[in-house]
């Protein structure tokens, strides 16, 4: 099914808002994530607490770092229509639910609550970023 491009895409709907506005808030706590996991990288403490080394907890931190940048590079594209930013706001939470599956699953003592609500937190904005009236206005602009 194609649809006409037209010059004006008309008013952005609600669920997209929505997702632009989860996206800034999921941008800000995954860099605030990865922050904690870098700075508690030196902590043995709270190593012995989640059951892994430094250096793992140095990687995910780095990886939760890298994945808030680019989010909240492209949340911006995304209020604006950008196709591209919606494949890579896509494209980050399916990462970010494969690595919070992997952390529940491979780091004995991680605080699952957490792991849950940012899969919770990701599913909410592929759900809403990919519903027929948020397509039907990426594909007009």
């Amino acid at each position: 099914m194609s649809y006409p491009q037209t010059a004006h895409p008309g008013p952005r709907p609600g669920t997209v808002t929505f997702v632009v506005v989860l996206t800034w808030i999921s941008a800000v706590l995954t860099l605030i994530s990865g922050g904690v996991w870098l700075w508690a990288s030196g902590d043995t403490g709270f190593l012995a607490d989640v059951d892994t080394s430094a250096q793992p907890a140095r990687i995910y931190g780095w990886t939760l770092l890298g994945l808030g940048v680019v989010t909240l590079l492209v949340a911006v594209g995304l209020g604006n229509g950008s196709r591209f930013s919606r494949f890579i706001v896509n494209a980050i939470m399916a990462i970010r639910l494969v690595l919070d599956l992997i952390v529940i699953f491979s780091v004995p003592g991680f605080p699952e609550w957490q792991a849950i609500a940012s899969i919770i937190w990701s599913a909410l904005i592929l759900i809403f970023l990919n519903n027929r009236r948020a397509s039907l206005w990426f594909l007009r602009t």
